[in-house]
């Protein structure tokens, strides 16, 4: 990192003790007395850690850019308003003055998480002795997910994707930073870069699974660890408070490992992707939480809710307190030119990512295009998402909250389904990808299964569509698009290049950085 930001790194120190989780990018440089008083108990490290999960929900991350905004702008998803100031989106002009500060805020604020996820761990050394072993390999492990998740996601926005198709291991890519330090980290090649990624992954991965095979999250009332009375040791925190505290778990950083192996697309990964998708397919015949879900949700009592983000298939979501206000009037697309704050689909990219009116008509029945768009303004030819209308509406019937409120998925059971098609295909079984596309077909709707008789070529357009369809809003379409290469997109007249896909490290990353 440049000099002048690292020094504005090293000032943010974690004060939860005495500073609300909001304020707590801003707070004021403390000295290590302070630091001492809140590593001091499990309790400190835990809220330390609930400051990076609050700090993704930023408006310039988690909360809108990395999800529902920028990311699905750039893969066209949203039609063009003139005078709007995303306009510059649409056409990739990364150097706009009204698209440059995305990128600037996307890149420091993702780095300063990182930054805080290597001070957490250093503390955490640093205070071994105030934290019993459970919590240690719960903190440590989630804070090294964190960590390859928040450069992960970096790496997809600022460097090179079809990797499986280029010869890029010697080039060089984005810092992978794991020391809280001043100095500049140098930038690695790609070899290099996923080699520290998967290091804190598999190292992630191996802590929340728990001593003695234990896996340490998800907990029940019933579990042995749950048992404080009983002088056992326990977890922070359990799954009935999940909900509103979403924490990465064992099974989380299983499928971030999943998404990393297939972004890297070397064929000798290919059967760990299909393990782990099946460890998580395993689950589904728990009573919760991973099953397939309805777009139409009962809650407290049996009152019903439109739980349009699917949340018990979400493997992890982010819990954003502030999404009510990110959102504003983004989701109305009744009257688009009213402020230029809109995001919708245009009739025409509606109709045919959701195939409505082709041969076989699958939009009619399809949750997706049914209960998740909805048609607003002249004539229904502005298609609103509702992805997140939740968060508009924060009651049920009876007067309670409704338990998706604020809610954000970042990976769920479809995507790993993908993941096995696509796997599948690529290993010649064409009749096992089209049974895991139909599977995922079927709980959206669609009666009608795709034909075992499709060849590879058509196969591999269905993954396409079903990409298409699923993603809207969830900001994962246009990170598909470029692991795949895809030149043509639909909304997109261009052909789709490293010019749209590889977004420009920040300039003065390039002045005082020596970035390349």
């Amino acid at each position: 990192m440049k000099n002048k930001f690292i020094f504005l790194v090293l000032s943010v120190v974690f004060v939860f003790a005495t500073t609300s989780c909001e304020d707590w990018l801003d707070v004021k440089p403390e000295n290590e007395a302070s630091q001492e008083s809140v590593f001091s108990s499990v309790e400190g490290f835990h809220s330390a850690l609930s400051g990076v999960y609050l700090g993704m929900g930023d408006i310039d991350l988690y909360g809108m850019h990395l999800t529902w905004h920028m990311v699905d702008y750039l893969a066209h998803y949203y039609a063009s308003i003139p005078g709007s100031v995303d306009l510059y989106l649409h056409t990739h002009q990364y150097d706009h003055a009204n698209v440059s500060p995305y990128i600037q805020n996307i890149w420091d604020k993702q780095y300063n998480l990182i930054a805080n996820c290597n001070n957490l761990l250093s503390k955490l050394d640093e205070y071994r002795a105030n934290v019993d072993e459970l919590n240690y390999q719960l903190i440590r492990g989630e804070t090294l997910t964190l960590r390859a998740f928040l450069h992960f996601d970096l790496m997809r926005l600022f460097g090179k994707g079809n990797l499986s198709q280029r010869n890029v291991g010697t080039e060089l890519t984005i810092p992978y930073v794991t020391e809280f330090k001043k100095e500049i980290t140098p930038q690695p090649t790609y070899n290099e870069f996923f080699t520290l990624l998967e290091k804190d992954l598999r190292e992630g991965i191996a802590l929340l699974y728990g001593e003695n095979g234990e896996n340490c999250y998800r907990l029940t009332y019933d579990d042995p660890f749950f048992d404080e009375a009983n002088g056992r040791d326990y977890a922070y925190w359990t799954y009935f408070n999940y909900n509103t505290s979403p924490r990465i778990d064992y099974l989380t950083a299983r499928a971030i490992l999943a998404r990393v192996l297939m972004w890297e697309g070397k064929s000798e990964s290919y059967q760990e992707v299909l393990d782990i998708a099946q460890e998580w397919i395993d689950t589904e015949n728990d009573s919760f939480p991973d099953d397939w879900d309805w777009v139409i949700s009962f809650y407290l009592s049996y009152n019903l809710y439109e739980n349009y983000i699917l949340s018990m298939e979400n493997i992890w979501h982010l819990k954003v307190n502030s999404l009510f206000s990110y959102v504003g009037d983004w989701l109305d697309a009744s009257n688009p030119t009213a402020t230029y704050q809109r995001i919708y689909l245009s009739q025409a990219t509606a109709f045919e990512i959701f195939e409505n009116n082709s041969g076989n008509n699958t939009a009619t029945s399809d949750y997706r295009f049914v209960y998740m768009l909805q048609p607003q303004g002249s004539g229904g030819l502005n298609y609103a998402t509702l992805k997140m209308e939740q968060i508009l509406d924060v009651t049920t019937a009876t007067g309670n909250a409704k338990p998706t409120a604020g809610l954000i998925p970042l990976i769920g059971t479809s995507e790993l389904y993908y993941y096995c098609a696509e796997v599948y295909m690529n290993q010649g079984n064409l009749g096992k990808a089209i049974e895991a596309l139909n599977t995922v077909r079927q709980h959206r709707g669609i009666s009608a299964d795709l034909p075992n008789t499709l060849t590879a070529g058509e196969v591999k357009a269905e993954i396409l569509k079903e990409w298409r369809k699923e993603f809207v809003s969830l900001g994962q379409l246009f990170y598909f698009y470029k692991r795949w290469g895809v030149e043509t997109v639909v909304g997109y007249s261009e052909p789709m290049t490293d010019l749209q896909y590889v977004l420009p490290i920040p300039d003065d990353e390039i002045t005082y950085g020596n970035r390349q």
